[in-house]
């Protein structure tokens, strides 16, 4: 396997102490660098979940139940045991049904080797149970696609959380308006519930590259289908008839981890426009693509 990294080290630091495990793979190789400030983050938006009837909360229920929320997270303190039961969560996800098929399914749908693992959109693990799996899952992808570098940015984490988990191996990402590909090396970009311009911002840095890129994330049919918002957002309607979708969720209805990982997906991309294996996709797009001409071309109100 290369041993190509996709950030230098800089300086010297005494090497943690080693641990049985996945997390204390990356803990080693994990590198203390500053990412340079800017102010790269505009689309980013405070995500609530709406509780589904049919679907009870797990116990115990959480304190708060939002997703990148800084009024919850920018003072939230560390759990108890956070690094301990994150552990745990890891070893009892892996052998959960659900994700051992999904796993699976992922690795049959986009089969070789993901250098770089980047996440975006996690949430506060401090705050939120579904940030908690989702940190238990992202660990997972990394472990299967043999990531030599998992990296996470949320604008709304606080520093002692990113701390945190730089201590298990996470490094910090550069924000979705500066992703790009890694010179050749293909990687995956695991994106739980972001808001639709998170996707734009990602597919437009790998718009010479898109081959090399394979998404996690909220089903790119089903934005199309329910047009989130007054209309599909342009960047996913583009990239419809490139793309090549596998549903991740199935078999998690009724289950208290559909809140995580509902219309969960995995969707990489053809590099010939029109050349997408997903017919219902190519569908898609056209009657999105219609539905835009018509509304421009409709006359405005008097």
């Amino acid at each position: 396997m290369s041993t190509h990294r996709a950030a230098p080290q800089h300086g010297t630091t005494t090497q943690p102490r080693v641990e049985r495990g996945t997390v204390s793979r990356f803990m080693q190789q994990s590198k203390q660098k500053k990412q340079t400030q800017e102010d790269p983050d505009a689309g980013w938006s405070t995500v609530r979940r709406k509780r589904r009837g049919r679907n009870p909360p797990p116990p115990p229920p959480p304190k708060h139940d939002t997703c990148c929320d800084p009024m919850q997270t920018a003072s939230a303190e560390q759990p108890a045991n956070w690094r301990e039961d994150h552990e745990r969560r890891v070893e009892s996800l892996r052998t959960h049904p659900w994700c051992v098929e999904a796993l699976a399914t992922l690795k049959r749908h986009a089969p070789g080797e993901r250098a770089v693992v980047v996440c975006y959109g996690l949430g506060s693990t401090y705050e939120s149970w579904n940030a908690r799996h989702q940190l238990a899952f992202l660990v997972l992808l990394a472990e299967a696609y043999e990531a030599q570098s998992i990296q996470l940015h949320d604008p709304f984490l606080s520093k002692d959380e990113l701390e945190a988990l730089e201590a298990l191996g996470i490094e910090q990402a550069q924000p979705p308006r500066s992703a790009k590909p890694y010179h050749g090396v293909r990687s995956l970009y695991f994106m739980p519930h972001c808001p639709a311009q998170i996707y734009a911002d990602v597919l437009k840095g790998f718009d010479k590259a898109l081959d090399e890129l394979l998404i996690v994330g909220n089903s790119f049919l089903s934005y199309a289908k329910r047009r989130i918002g007054d209309d599909l957002h342009p960047g996913i309607r583009e990239a419809l008839p490139l793309l090549r979708e596998v549903r991740l969720d199935l078999g998690l209805a009724g289950d208290a981890l559909e809140r995580p990982f509902g219309d969960l997906a995995a969707m990489r991309f053809s590099t010939t426009f029109g050349d997408s294996s997903d017919d219902e996709a190519v569908t898609v797009a056209a009657e999105a693509s219609a539905v835009e001409e018509v509304t421009s071309e409709a006359p405005a109100p008097a």
